[in-house]
């Protein structure tokens, strides 16, 4: 029987567990910084023609994509995983393989290799990148069952475990589908894919899951700047059914996976009509406690209006995608970067709640700076895509209206990388300041 309890905050009881999984997501995107300023200048006419190795766009672009957003973000969602793992050599084994899996995955563009540009997890055909990817897989799949297996025989359920019990069942479903398609697709060896439509399919289901993963943790990070508030509101119930449901409709899609050819479309389809649904839920919450919702503190309201905005805006576009143009990484960047800006300042909150660190005014400004960058890149990214521009390719002949649109679209991703290493920067000095004091 499932038992709804008071809740405890295992933020303040797991410290070091919550700093293991943070060095993580922030080496990630720091790894990413650095491969994002190499695809801006390989992406910049004039200077594209005098840089060195013209061959590591493509290298660049996996290994940004994976550290900014995959890396990144299951290492956030390892966090409310990491509370339920009790075994504290498990904890360090788990942490110890992501860690390792990153930096080979890191290291993999420098070693002879061929980088597929396909959706979700692109990848670099060399040892290297698959072993890493295969370690930092094992450290998130380990710590997922293992908190399955507290959810099916300790059943007692918090609001903050609701969230961690949906990241891990919505992992656990990610890495099923993974091994369904994978196991599919060894069967169909005479259909003489290419790579890039091997690795399409492969990670379709899984990369599709991980999207209801991402915004799990972005309840996560509602749930705690709302349980904050004086006097917060019983949001412990509402939003614990809110993330369950954001759970179990990937299982949908599983079900079709299994009993239907038409993989692609049945995902598509299945994101279409449900892949929505929370964030509706999440909204229409909001509203019900909206008088209570303004007073979290000014730092934490900004980041969650920013990133719902930005999330939406990424849905709006969703609507207008035709074709196979850059429309679609315009309306992927809008609902991931509307989550990232949500977990930027979900970590702002943890060393401000947890370390007492003081809030700086660079908290603020980095994340107003990276929204605007981020939203002038995506209104690029669409404008461009109406024009007609082929996706990831950096070579092709364009018109000076589809240049000009381009050009929006670097101004504003050198605004949000300009403005997301002052994120890491300011949480590096917050890290220094951590073990300066221990």
């Amino acid at each position: 029987m499932y038992n709804y309890l008071p809740d405890t905050d295992e933020f303040a009881n797991n410290r070091t567990k919550l700093l293991s999984w943070l060095y993580i997501a922030i080496f990630a995107l720091a790894i990413s910084g650095f491969y994002s300023i190499l695809i801006v200048l390989l992406r910049s006419p004039g200077i594209q023609t005098i840089m060195p190795f013209k061959s590591f766009f493509s290298s660049s672009l996996v290994i940004h994509v994976n550290m900014s957003v995959l890396i990144f973000m299951l290492s956030i969602a390892t966090i409310w995983l990491s509370f339920e793992v009790k075994n504290k050599y498990l904890s360090f084994i788990t942490a110890l393989l992501a860690f390792f899996g990153m930096m080979l995955m890191a290291i993999s563009p420098f070693i002879k290799h061929t980088p597929i540009l396909n959706n979700y997890v692109p990848v670099i055909e060399n040892m290297p990148f698959f072993i890493g990817l295969f370690l930092f897989f094992t450290g998130i799949f380990l710590s997922s069952i293992t908190v399955c297996n507290r959810f099916i025989f300790k059943p007692n359920i918090t609001g903050q475990k609701a969230i961690s019990y949906s990241v891990a069942i919505l992992l656990v479903s990610a890495f099923f589908s993974l091994f369904i398609t994978r196991s599919k697709l060894l069967t169909l060896v005479h259909h003489n894919y290419s790579k890039h439509e091997f690795y399409e399919l492969m990670f379709w289901g899984f990369g599709h899951i991980l999207q209801f993963v991402y915004f799990a943790v972005y309840l996560g990070f509602v749930y705690k700047i709302i349980s904050l508030i004086k006097d917060s509101p019983k949001n412990d119930l509402a939003l614990g059914l809110i993330s369950i449901i954001n759970a179990l409709l990937p299982v949908i899609a599983i079900y079709n996976q299994i009993n239907t050819d038409d993989y692609i479309n049945g995902y598509t389809e299945h994101m279409k009509y449900y892949g929505g649904v929370p964030f509706v839920l999440l909204v229409i919450y909001l509203s019900i406690y909206y008088k209570k919702v303004m007073d979290i503190k000014p730092l934490y309201r900004l980041g969650l209006i920013l990133s719902m905005l930005l999330f939406g805006a990424g849905g709006i576009i969703a609507l207008y995608i035709s074709g196979t143009d850059v429309t679609i990484p315009a309306h992927y960047h809008g609902s991931t970067v509307g989550i990232t800006i949500g977990l930027m300042c979900f970590i702002y909150m943890i060393f401000i709640e947890y370390f007492n660190m003081e809030q700086s005014k660079g908290m603020k400004w980095q994340l107003i700076t990276y929204t605007i960058g981020q939203a002038i890149h995506i209104t690029g990214l669409a404008w461009s895509g109406g024009y007609g521009a082929l996706r990831k390719n950096h070579g092709e002949i364009l018109s000076v209206k589809l240049k000009i649109s381009m050009g929006f679209m670097g101004a504003g991703g050198l605004i949000a990388i300009i403005s997301g290493l002052t994120f890491i920067i300011i949480v590096l000095k917050c890290f220094y300041k951590i073990n300066k004091f221990k």
